[in-house]
């Protein structure tokens, strides 16, 4: 069969007219794909240092958080940080609950690495990076992403011997 000059132009036309649309169907979003917002909140805590001999953990800090979240925000630690000059390396477990009552609902929870910033004893510096491990059912989505906290704390005497006393912060998972 021997093909026209006008026949081989319209295959062309065809075949670059094909490879275009495959092009556009390439970059089209799948579905209803929107990206998620972080959710981020302020929390206001006080140094506790009280161990739970149930959970083999120490409560380091514990307050409110507020945003896009409300709630009791609590700080549990398994081992003291390990102090190098002005700054501590540690490991925690953060947890945020419905309200600071007994019979609380947990929300979010997740573990965290962080360093802490001590400037002779005046408005001490931390900041974490972690994950998000556990969820109630209107966060589940949440399960999986990465958490960022960061704040201050100011120090008190106490027999003459510095201890932390009470911060602010900010928080986001993304």
């Amino acid at each position: 069969m021997v093909m026209t000059e006008k026949s081989q132009r319209t295959g062309r036309s065809l075949g670059l007219l094909l490879g275009l649309l495959a092009l556009v169907l390439m970059f089209l979003p799948v579905g209803h794909a929107t990206a998620k917002q972080p959710l981020h909140g302020v929390h206001d805590y006080v140094f506790v240092n009280e161990f739970d001999p149930a959970r083999g953990l120490v409560l380091v800090w514990e307050g409110t958080v507020s945003g896009d979240i409300e709630g009791c925000t609590q700080w549990w630690a398994a081992a003291p940080p390990a102090v190098t000059g002005q700054a501590s390396h540690y490991d925690l477990r953060w947890e945020i609950w419905d309200s600071c009552e007994t019979d609380a609902t947990l929300l979010l929870a997740g573990s965290e690495s962080g360093s802490t910033t001590v400037r002779h004893l005046k408005n001490s510096n931390w900041r974490t990076n972690g994950v998000v491990e556990e969820a109630a059912p209107e966060f589940e989505e949440w399960i999986g992403r990465r958490s960022h906290m960061s704040g201050n704390f100011e120090w008190v005497f106490i027999d003459g011997v510095p201890v932390p006393s009470h911060g602010d912060g900010i928080f986001r998972l993304n």
